[in-house]
């Protein structure tokens, strides 16, 4: 029979049941329409109204009489339930995942090292004073009796009027923590509003489908205009509290709605400072309600302030002591800080360089339940014959195809990779290997199936298509960055596979909580041939009970506060006073030199980008159809990714190659690719140094450290091609080099001439060789005490370097898209980085140096001499810091 017709005479239509991707079963409504064929509604949960089903196999039934329906060939066809599935939280086995990992081990020939962090229970806490009744209800609804002693905490602090920041180890209920004050606060004052600030746009998709939780009504967005990912409402008893995104984004008409009507915006610093400050300053047609926003503005949350550093750190930090000025000077100077972070050391002090304000209430009483998971330690064995370490990926496919498949199951895992171009081709190594293990064709995962690859670069529609793919069961593992742009919360999520060291512990701890929320877990971090991360292989206990890494950002640099305080002027629509400055440094005769400095710009022209130290953005278009695929790529990012002949490929696999780049039109032209992508590119560059101003920090005898600015000359000068299939390469020159010239903050050590005589003495052939083992042995470790990553930091080093007045030099600076207050950070903590690589190198057990101690990837490696790096080092612990007991801070 056809038509789904069934023995009682109904037919057009029936109830699909199958047990493929959920052990309890999932529906689905199939039917017949007129003139469209059959149409196929999603898969659900089973409900009160379908329990019937449960006791029977899996098939299509008559809805009328509940009787089975016997299906044509070709309804069968159609009907095949062709989902992937995947292994659910409750099913996974740690300890058995762990016992495979261990097999898995010997295959390789690799080393691990196994950690399991027991279960811990639950601490509640107790408010004071009565809840609204519509927030208790509201919790009730969402099943929540009693409240974690760190959001019970953080709700009575802010209800003191304090200002707080939160500490708690990831899916400790941070979002709660935050949202039960906020929302206390705009039910008890109508006109009240707040900000909700992320650093990246994907990071906020997690937090608007969390609030949504707290509504009594579903699906009240009515208006048809209305797109419920940009705009949603919530209800509260009588209270209908309007929210939504506030983002590059937004369409128009969300905005202007959003800012008029909305309650909470959902936004980032970025938007603040081109959209909202800016439109302020202008004075236009969005002027009234901007004015009304800010007047009323009661609440800001900031969420993961540890991942503010560097340049956009500093540049956040000026953009909100601007916003709280203007908010002070429209007569609102009652606004709440509630700020979130990872572990690090002294929250306090990074909210008050963050913000401005003084006297934090850090709240880091951690009282949610954690589930028992295992922490794995990898170190790739060697490729036979050749004596080198096999590279992290090679060992993360293995475990793809080893690992990741259960029971023809894809364990729901996360991946998390260095950049966002080492994440896209990982996703496409690990979907051929789980294509294959599963023996599914290669039609059955074109486009995102098996495999996902989220950050915030994607635009709204590849955001939302990989959200339902995951929703769908049609995506098991999703790939990120270390920069934690992933702001998905996936609760199945039970593996973690972070390949290479996310570059602080504090990021380390955030990837692997992803994962074990509703139930066991299992993290693997594959460590690269490099010093730090092989030191943290072969002494693990180390890295799990070292202290928190510093983060610092530099709210007192000079460029930056001009150019803020410049925009601050426009905003206000009058000249500053000095008592204006003050608001950005505590300084008298520092803020009088910034007030007779300031210059105001020319707001014709777009407003500098928070992320880069560049003014220069460019713009990347498609050569078929003009199509805008991204803005706002500052000048360095340009060259090092859309360089002539540079591959580029979004989270769909459509790909795409660089046909030109134009540096007076400020835009990039990519040409649409047909077919498989063959290879990958990466850019290969090379920096020259020069001292614009300098301060001395220190100085023993005629050792010398110095911070200051160095301008940077920057060119692209070839690239590497990588092909997927072979993994060969292949390098090409750039007929025509990149080149851009940027400042950074720097820091230097000038190193003595007692210690070069030793080094003369003894190892007079290998003096740069011991110098340059030197550098390279400091910048591994210096992320082991202040939050950073390769892309922050960059190091030099020379005998007799001629623009640093011919001394042997050891010296850092920041990248143009970060580094600002790193490299001051660099030099106060000089001591405990020095004796931290003195350890690194004395626990290597090799003799002459190797990838583990003195070799750097990217580096010189040549002609390196670690037993003169050791010489090195300790002597400058000896001639600066005679009395080790003391830790003495440069500044």
């Amino acid at each position: 029979m056809a038509f789904l017709q069934c023995t009682c005479g109904s037919m057009l239509k029936g109830i699909q049941f199958s047990r493929l991707v959920s052990t309890n079963g999932e529906f689905r409504i199939v039917k017949y329409e007129s003139g469209f064929g059959m149409s196929l509604e999603e898969w659900s949960q089973l409900d009160a109204s379908t329990q019937w089903l449960n006791n029977l196999n899996e098939g299509v039934y008559c809805i009328s009489c509940n009787g089975p329906i016997n299906l044509d060939q070709a309804e069968s066809d159609t009907l095949l339930d062709k989902r992937i599935p995947g292994v659910y939280a409750k099913e996974f086995n740690s300890s058995h995942i762990v016992e495979q990992l261990e097999k898995l081990k010997e295959k390789e020939r690799s080393e691990i090292f196994v950690q399991k962090i027991p279960a811990r229970s639950s601490r509640y806490g107790q408010i004071e004073g009565n809840l609204p009744v519509e927030l208790s209800e509201a919790l009730n609804r969402m099943n929540i009796s009693s409240l974690y002693t760190h959001q019970a905490e953080t709700y009575n602090a802010v209800r003191k009027q304090n200002d707080v920041v939160l500490v708690t180890q990831t899916a400790s209920g941070k979002t709660l923590s935050y949202n039960l004050p906020v929302l206390h606060g705009l039910i008890e004052n109508s006109n009240a509003k707040a900000l909700y600030l992320f650093p990246t746009k994907a990071l906020a998709d997690d937090q608007v489908e969390q609030l949504y939780r707290w509504t009594e009504e579903h699906g009240t967005e009515s208006d048809s205009e209305i797109d419920s990912w940009f705009e949603r409402f919530i209800t509260l008893g009588n209270n209908k509290i309007h929210y939504g995104r506030y983002d590059g984004d937004t369409q128009l008409s969300s905005r202007n709605r959003l800012i008029k009507d909305g309650r909470i915006l959902f936004t980032n610093p970025d938007m603040i400072h081109h959209s909202l400050l800016k439109h302020f300053a202008d004075r236009g047609r969005q002027y009234a309600h901007i004015k009304e926003f800010l007047e009323n503005l009661k609440f800001i949350v900031i969420d993961e302030m540890h991942l503010y550093r560097g340049a956009f750190g500093t540049h956040v930090s000026m953009v909100l002591r601007r916003l709280r000025k203007v908010c002070e000077e429209l007569g609102n100077n009652n606004i709440r800080f509630i700020l979130c972070s990872a572990t690090i050391d002294r929250p306090d002090l990074v909210a008050k360089d963050l913000t401005g304000l003084n006297n934090f209430k850090v709240i880091d009483n951690d009282g949610s339940m954690q589930k028992e998971r295992s922490v794995v330690f990898w170190n790739p064995g060697e490729t036979l014959g050749t004596g080198q370490r096999k590279a992290p990926l090679t060992d993360a496919l293995a475990i793809t195809e080893d690992i990741l498949v259960q029971d023809k199951k894809v364990i729901r895992s996360i991946v998390f990779q260095g950049s966002r171009l080492q994440g896209k081709v990982t996703a496409k190594y690990m979907k051929d290997i789980l294509r294959k293990v599963l023996k599914l064709p290669r039609e059955r995962v074109n486009g995102l199936k098996l495999t996902g690859f989220y950050n915030g670069m994607l635009s709204v529609e590849e955001r939302k298509a990989v959200i339902d793919s995951i929703k769908k069961n049609e995506v098991h593992v999703v790939l990120a960055t270390n920069a934690l742009e992933v702001g998905i919360d996936i609760g199945e999520l039970s593996f973690a596979l972070l390949i290479g060291y996310p570059g602080s512990k504090a990021a380390f701890s955030q990837q692997i909580g992803r994962v074990g929320r509703n139930g066991e877990g299992v993290s693997v971090m594959i460590v690269e041939d490099e010093p730090l991360q092989q030191y943290y292989m072969n002494n693990p206990e180390l890295f799990l009970e070292k202290p928190p890494e510093v983060v610092r950002i530099d709210p007192r640099n000079k460029q930056l506060l001009l150019l803020h305080l410049s925009y601050l002027e426009k905003e206000l629509s009058r000249t500053l006073t000095t008592e204006d400055v003050f608001w950005f440094v505590e300084d008298e005769e520092y803020a009088r030199k910034l007030k007779q400095q300031i210059i105001c710009e020319d707001e014709s022209s777009d407003r500098c980008n928070l992320r880069s130290g560049s003014s220069v953005l460019y713009k990347v278009l498609s050569t078929r159809n003009r199509e805008v695929l991204f803005e706002g790529i500052d000048e360095w990012t340009a060259f090092r990714d859309f360089h002539k002949d540079a591959i580029h490929w979004n989270a769909n696999e459509k790909a795409y190659r660089v046909d030109a780049i134009n540096k007076n039109s400020l835009q990039i032209l990519l040409t649409p690719l047909n077919g498989e992508i063959e290879y990958y590119t990466q850019s290969i560059f090379k920096d020259t140094i020069d001292i614009n101003e300098s301060e001395k920090v220190l100085e023993i005898q005629d050792l010398l450290v110095f911070t200051g600015i160095l301008d940077i000359r920057r060119n692209v000068f070839s690239y590497q091609k990588t092909y997927f299939a072979s993994r060969q390469q292949e390098k090409v020159n750039l007929e025509s080099p990149l080149s851009t010239i940027f400042q950074s903050e720097g820091m230097w050590i000038s190193i003595p001439s007692i210690i070069t005589d030793k080094l003369k003495t003894d190892y007079e052939d290998k003096l740069d060789g011991a110098i340059r083992a030197a550098e390279h042995v400091l910048l591994s470790i210096i992320p082991d005490s202040i939050i950073c990553d390769g892309k922050d930091v960059s190091s030099f080093s020379g005998v007799s370097l001629a623009n640093f007045n011919n001394r042997p030099i050891i010296g850092f600076y920041g990248d143009q898209s970060g580094g600002m207050g790193t490299t001051l950070a660099i030099a106060e903590h000089l001591q405990r980085i020095i004796k931290n690589g003195l350890l690194l190198l004395q626990k290597c057990s090799c003799k002459g140096g190797c990838p583990s101690c003195i070799q750097y990837p990217g580096k010189d490696n040549d002609n390196l001499s670690k037993a003169g790096a050791q010489l090195v080092l300790q002597s400058l612990l000896e001639v600066a810091w005679p009395k080790p007991e003391e830790e003495i801070i440069c500044r």
